[in-house]
């Protein structure tokens, strides 16, 4: 719900009980503040494209915090892992069980938000409907067929805007399923691909996060900024990060890092 520059969320998933995934305690929601700008990925959620002035958003949304381990994660992702634990018939999930079957369970959790909010659709059309119906502002004459109509228009109006979120902004939530920390893990390595040429002379491998190409850092020869950022010598993008780095980088990461920017 956008309101004067301010988008608040009704944590309607807070309803259902939820456990940690890597400690298996009872999760408690957490109340979080950012400000989305036009230069944030998710910012035309927020904006309706032709809209002006455009002008920065308050995002007041919720999230789940384990008390005991401090993890975060955000209501989509845990709504994905909660279906991988009634799988496994078990709360504390493996790396395995969780790579193993989160494909599946996103896909299921997508088409399930999608029929929730035709079935949704089709009753709010129907419950209008009905108020019109028994209103006495309608001529008797074809007023059947007059709220039939209403009702016909309104569903579909109201199943394609489901349909448009399904395949737009809800979809891609879904898809990425990051968690708060993992977008900022996302975010620090996305630094490194740029200005990295002092890097990649220290390195050995590089990693080209757009065409998920492994390389050595002697092939890598086209640099842009003044010589300072590395192109990928095969899709020639900006998008190297080389192994000099203190973080963590491996074929899971660039697939990340990949779906996140690309």
């Amino acid at each position: 719900m956008n309101l004067n520059g301010k988008s608040f969320s009704i944590p309607f998933g807070a309803l259902r009980k939820s456990y940690c995934s890597k400690c298996g305690e009872k999760l408690k929601t957490e109340k979080t503040h950012r400000v989305v700008t036009k230069y944030d990925k998710d910012y035309y959620r927020y904006h309706d494209v032709g809209r002006f002035p455009q002008r920065d958003y308050d995002v007041y949304d919720y999230r789940y915090m384990c008390p005991s381990c401090q993890a975060r994660i955000s209501f989509e992702e845990q709504r994905i892992i909660r279906k991988i634990q009634k799988r496994n018939n078990k709360r504390v999930l493996s790396s395995y069980e969780m790579k193993n079957d989160y494909e599946e369970c996103k896909a299921k959790c997508s088409r399930n938000a999608l029929i929730t909010s035709i079935i949704t659709s089709i009753v709010i059309a129907f419950i209008f409907s009905a108020l019109l119906y028994f209103s006495e502002n309608l001529p008797k004459t074809n007023k059947i067929f007059i709220v039939l109509g209403i009702f016909v228009s309104l569903s579909v109006f109201l199943v394609l805007g489901a349909v448009k979120r399904y395949k737009g902004t809800y979809k891609l939530k879904i898809k990425s399923g990051f968690s708060y920390e993992k977008e900022a893990q996302l975010k620090k390595l996305h630094t490194y691909s740029s200005h990295n040429k002092n890097l990649i002379d220290v390195s050995e491998k590089c990693y080209c996060f757009y065409c998920k190409s492994v390389m050595d850092a002697k092939e890598i020869t086209e640099f842009l900024d003044n010589g300072q950022t590395a192109k990928c010598p095969k899709c020639r993008i900006d998008a190297i990060i080389p192994d000099a780095i203190d973080e963590e980088i491996n074929e899971s990461i660039i697939n990340e890092m990949n779906e996140y920017w690309f």
